[in-house]
C-alpha cells in the first residue's frame, strides 16, 4: 500500500494526539458525571468505553484517509502524443440544480471522468470558473489527477457571483504549453455550461484562439424547461421579486462559440446522454505520437476508510443509554 499525500503524516502526528486526549478526557468527564447523577444499574446500554473506543478507531480510520491510501496493480504501456485537452467546468450555483440527475455538475464530472479515462495518452488540464477562472489541474499526461480533482469538486468552494465565458476562454488559453503553440499540435478546449453568460463579449478572445489554432467544443448541461437552484446550507435561491429562481439551460451564447469554431454543439439532458461523440471527434483531430510511457494502474481505497470512520461515529453518537423499565 502506498500513499498519495504521505505529506500530511506530519500533521496527522501533530493533530492525533490532541485529538485522542480530548476523547479521553470526555470518557473520563462522562465516566465520572453519569453515575454521579444517575443510578447506573437502572440504564440500558451505559457503556461509555465501548463509546470511547468506537470514536477512536473512527478518528484513526478518517485519519488514514486523508493519507490517500492506494495499491498499485499492472503496468500498463499508453502512448504520449502531441494532442492537449483542457476542460473549462462552470461551477456556478446553478450547475447543482437537479434537472439532469443527480445534478448537472454531478452529471458533467462524470462524463469528463469517461472522456478522460477514453483519452488517456493526451495531455489534460483541468479549469473551473464562476465569474472567475480557477486552475485545479495543470496540463497532465496522468488522468487520476484530473479524477481526483473532480471527485474533490463542489461549487460551493468558490464565489458564486456569476458566469464569465470570457475569462475562463482566456484562462485556458494561457495554460496550453509553449511547445503546442509554436507546432501543429492539436488544442482544444471543451467548455461545459449551462450557457448563463453574465460576462463581457468575447469576439476578441475567439478571434485569438483561432489564431493560435486552438479548437473549443461547447456542452450544455440542462434542460429547457428548468429547475430550482439549491442552497448548500438547504432552501433555494430566490429571484429579484423574492420568488422561488428557476434556471434553465440557455445554449444560444455555447451554440454561437461553437458556430465560429466550427465544431459540434452537445447537450446532456438526460441521465442517458452521454459525450461519446464528443470523444470520438476528439481522437480524431490530428496527432503526432512522441513516446510511450509506463503508467501503473491505481486502486484507491481512502473512501473505504473515510466510509468505515463515519460509520464508527455515528454509531458512536447513535448509542444512547435507555432506562429500564421498572417491575
Amino acid at each position: 500500500m502506498k500513499f498519495v499525500f504521505i505529506d500530511h503524516l506530519w500533521f496527522l502526528l501533530f493533530i492525533l494526539p490532541i485529538s485522542l486526549l480530548l476523547l479521553f478526557w470526555v470518557y473520563k468527564r462522562s465516566s465520572f458525571i453519569i453515575p454521579y447523577y444517575f443510578d447506573v444499574k437502572k440504564i440500558h446500554f451505559f457503556q461509555p468505553q465501548l463509546k470511547a473506543n468506537l470514536r477512536t478507531i473512527s478518528l484513526f480510520f478518517i485519519s488514514f484517509s486523508f493519507l490517500g491510501p492506494y495499491f498499485e496493480g499492472d503496468n500498463q504501456l499508453v502512448p504520449i502524443i502531441n494532442k492537449e485537452i483542457i476542460f473549462l467546468l462552470d461551477v456556478s450555483a446553478s450547475m447543482n440544480c437537479e434537472d439532469v440527475q443527480p445534478s448537472r455538475l454531478k452529471k458533467a464530472k462524470k462524463e469528463i471522468k469517461m472522456m478522460v479515462q477514453r483519452l488517456q495518452g493526451c495531455k489534460m488540464g483541468l479549469i473551473v470558473f464562476t465569474s472567475f477562472p480557477y486552475v485545479q489541474s495543470p496540463l497532465t499526461n496522468d488522468p487520476k489527477a484530473i479524477e481526483m480533482f473532480l471527485d474533490l469538486l463542489e461549487t460551493n468552494q468558490f464565489a458564486n457571483t456569476g458566469t464569465d465565458f470570457r475569462k475562463a476562454l482566456l484562462k485556458a488559453a494561457e495554460r496550453f504549453t509553449p511547445d503546442s503553440l509554436s507546432n501543429e499540435a492539436s488544442k482544444s478546449i471543451i467548455l461545459i455550461s449551462d450557457g448563463e453568460d453574465f460576462g463581457e463579449k468575447y469576439t476578441s478572445v475567439i478571434e485569438r484562439l483561432k489564431q493560435l489554432n486552438i479548437k473549443v467544443y461547447c456542452v450544455g448541461v440542462g434542460t429547457h424547461q428548468g429547475s430550482k437552484i439549491p442552497k448548500t446550507e438547504g432552501g433555494f435561491f430566490l429571484n429579484n421579486n423574492g420568488e422561488i429562481a428557476i434556471s434553465r439551460l440557455k445554449n444560444q451564447s455555447l451554440k454561437s462559440i461553437s458556430k465560429k469554431f466550427e465544431t459540434p454543439y452537445y447537450e446532456l439532458q438526460t441521465i442517458n446522454d452521454h459525450l461519446d461523440a464528443l470523444s470520438e471527434q476528439l481522437e480524431k483531430e490530428k496527432f503526432t505520437v512522441l513516446g510511450v510511457e509506463e503508467q501503473i494502474k491505481e486502486a484507491n481505497f481512502y473512501q473505504w476508510f473515510l466510509f468505515s470512520g463515519f460509520i464508527l461515529l455515528l454509531i458512536s453518537n447513535i448509542w444512547i443509554p435507555i432506562k429500564k423499565e421498572g417491575k
